[in-house]
């Protein structure tokens, strides 16, 4: 019981911190009322989540702008308050980027705040969940300036399992449980995007990609071309540890490291030297 009042108060908290970017008190208390409607759904009744109606619209403002986004789960709501509540991408940098990459965008979440920090950049947002894309899909139409590739990053081009989660932000190249989906996906490295989408090389490269961060050190030249990187790290994923992951990195980038509220997880921030 302890457990369930605890994950039910840290919705609670989530809840209000994300009513808070509602563009008016109208919107503020609508959005504070359907989440706080939904916590108490699953966590006290335990109805699944798959059964609730999580078709959310949400009128919100974030850095001076205004826009219009539609929740459709749990696992975005979280993501709002990861990104634009706590901002754990938030990046100053020295100059204007007109190149981001977002890998692993999910369901478009991230690449959403990117945009209200660099609204003038060209976004190319690579996923590689079928799943999930027309999500994706959807929510970049409202980012004029925005690119979908359908792909996982890996060590070279072709074809790659991927194990599909019913949570989808658990999905990955690695295999961590046996309730998931094995489906074939296209594999592109970065050297692929690199050449596609940055002739004049890529600003800032975004990435939550589950365990598959190693791949970036297979095309370490491609990372040259890269100004600034900002990503979570999966030490319990990874195959290399962690020390020979940032000391690779350490060769290009100046690197800021800090550990999240999960174990064995840091976001590091690169600054190209």
């Amino acid at each position: 019981m302890k457990k369930v009042s605890n994950r039910f108060f840290k919705r609670i908290q989530e809840s209000i911190s994300v009513a808070l970017l509602g563009a008016n008190i109208y919107e503020k208390i609508r959005i504070f009322s359907v989440l706080i409607y939904r916590s108490f759904q699953h966590t006290l009744v335990r109805i699944p989540e798959s059964s609730l109606n999580y078709t959310i619209p949400f009128h919100l403002s974030y850095n001076n702008t205004t826009f219009d986004v539609t929740l459709r789960s749990h696992e975005e709501v979280a993501l709002l308050y990861e990104f634009f509540c706590r901002r754990v991408y938030h990046i100053q940098l020295s100059f204007e980027p007109q190149t981001i990459v977002d890998l692993g965008a999910n369901t478009g979440i991230s690449t959403l705040f990117l945009h209200t920090l660099f609204p003038r950049a060209h976004i190319i947002a690579v996923e590689p969940n079928p799943k999930i894309l027309p999500l994706l899909k959807e929510r970049l139409t409202g980012i004029a300036n925005s690119t979908l590739v359908h792909g996982a990053v890996s060590g070279s081009r072709g074809e790659v399992n991927f194990f599909v989660h019913q949570q989808s932000l658990s999905s990955s190249l690695t295999q961590r449980s046996s309730d998931v989906q094995k489906v074939k996906v296209p594999s592109i490295t970065l050297r692929d995007i690199l050449e596609t989408y940055g002739s004049k090389g890529i600003d800032l490269l975004v990435f939550d990609i589950e365990g598959a961060e190693e791949f970036l050190l297979s095309n370490i030249e491609a990372l040259t071309h890269v100004r600034a990187i900002l990503g979570e790290v999966h030490e319990d994923l990874i195959k290399i540890s962690l020390e020979q992951f940032l000391s690779a990195l350490r060769e290009i980038y100046t690197i800021v490291i800090e550990p999240t509220k999960k174990k064995q997880r840091y976001i590091i921030t690169g600054y190209k030297k």
